[in-house]
């Protein structure tokens, strides 16, 4: 037996399994169990009691083994060596049948696959004019490029520094000539390519200058300044202000104007919006101010206009008198009545000006008094002055002076009299 070869890094219990030495059930599982034991992983009790009924031991047991012929034998296939008819006899000795054959099986395959390549690149080869001779290791490699050559693929960096290295010149020629042939089709593909997209831009652009009324520009390339712009327009987009100035100094007028058109179009359709929402704000605002919040209706309507006149204190007509009382506000009516007599009043004794419309207000308070003839105080008369309300004041100093005129004399008593109950003339 041949003891040159060096080990093959397996423990002796896994070649024993692998070379079915012995062939416990669950083979595979304990191969993984064996290679955990190998690398010292602690093994559960379970693994532990599986490695104990198939005959192995819980601790690597290879120390001894180099020596062991068996080992040598196993070892020596695993490291690619074939068997020797000392190797055959031995095992054949030892009734180790099922082992002759497996490894026997083993490298018939190799050898088979070997011949297979062998085979093919024979032919590339040929083909390629290759005489040099490699090892094993090295025609694998080689049938590998040799088939991405014929195939078409790119090679990687190295495997062209590797043709390099063992001097592979009509390979190498034949690859670098079929990337140059490839790139230049690529070239020509992208070529084609731009042409095609020149050629749909070209027809784009002329379609463009027709729907903007831009043909009077006489050049019709897809680079020229103006197709952008043209595009831009299309897409309802702004232009800034340098294209503006661009189209003008160009004389394109016509595709200003459509642009212009549009953008008045598009400020006007902003404001409409802008206004819509403020106005819906301002209805929100009106609904809960006035008491009418469960009113569920869009902009613009008859109750929206209706509380506007109210806030701007201006009279309601009958014909809006008459649609509130109609209308579902039971809980409110009361509060919008007396809002509008506040404003009745405020018309009536020239207090329009007056910005409060709310019933609670002091106003509304003087305001009726002064309406049912009821005497006001000094108090009020100064709270109407520092509000500016002068001719409301004016009115209440009328009528104090009336009501002082109105007034019964009374003369002054006899002093044998003052004691007692007051005499009235």
């Amino acid at each position: 037996m041949n003891n040159s070869f060096q080990a093959s890094g397996l423990s002796f219990d896994i070649l024993k399994l692998k070379y079915q030495v012995i062939k416990p059930q669950y083979c595979i599982s304990m191969m993984g169990i064996l290679n955990r034991r190998d690398v010292g992983t602690k093994l559960c009790v379970q693994e532990k009691n599986m490695l104990a009924n198939s005959g192995f031991s819980t601790i690597q047991t290879q120390d001894s083994s180099s020596f062991n012929p068996l080992y040598q034998i196993l070892n020596k296939v695993e490291l690619g060596g074939e068997l020797s008819q000392v190797d055959i006899d031995w095992l054949t000795k030892e009734h180790l049948f099922d082992t002759i054959e497996f490894i026997q099986t083993e490298q018939d395959k190799k050898n088979q696959i070997k011949n297979q390549i062998k085979s093919q690149l024979d032919i590339l080869k040929k083909q390629y004019k290759i005489s040099t001779y490699l090892d094993c290791d090295s025609d694998i490699r080689l049938l590998q490029i040799l088939k991405n050559i014929q195939n078409l693929r790119t090679l990687s960096e190295s495997e062209v520094n590797w043709l390099k290295t063992i001097n592979l010149v009509q390979p190498l020629e034949i690859y670098q000539k079929q990337e140059l042939q490839k790139f230049a089709r690529q070239q020509e593909i992208e070529e084609i390519k731009e042409a095609t997209e020149e050629k749909i831009k070209a027809s784009d652009f002329l379609q463009l200058k027709l729907n903007y009324k831009a043909t009077k520009y006489k050049d019709s390339h897809s680079f020229s300044r103006l197709y952008p712009i043209l595009l831009k327009l299309d897409r309802r987009e702004q232009l800034i202000a340098s294209e503006i100035e661009w189209l003008k100094n160009n004389q394109l007028f016509d595709t200003l104007e459509i642009y212009q058109k549009r953008e008045s179009e598009r400020i006007a359709r902003e404001q409409e919006a802008e206004e819509k929402r403020k106005a819906e704000k301002h209805f929100s605002e009106l609904k809960i101010k006035y008491r009418v919040s469960s009113w569920d209706s869009s902009i613009p309507n008859r109750l929206y206009l209706i509380l506007c006149k109210i806030d701007k204190g201006e009279l309601l007509t009958d014909s809006d008198l008459k649609w509130l009382k109609l209308q579902d506000f039971s809980s409110s009516t009361g509060h919008i009545e007396k809002i509008q007599h506040l404003t009745e009043l405020k018309v009536k004794y020239k207090a329009a000006q007056h910005q409060d419309t709310s019933p609670s207000s002091h106003l509304y308070k003087i305001l009726k008094q002064l309406d049912t003839g009821k005497r006001l105080n000094p108090q009020d008369g100064e709270w109407l002055k520092k509000q500016q309300l002068l001719e409301t004041f004016a009115i209440f100093q009328e009528r104090e002076t009336v009501q002082r005129r109105d007034l019964p004399i009374q003369l002054p008593l006899p002093k044998r009299l003052r004691s007692k109950n007051t005499l009235r003339l």
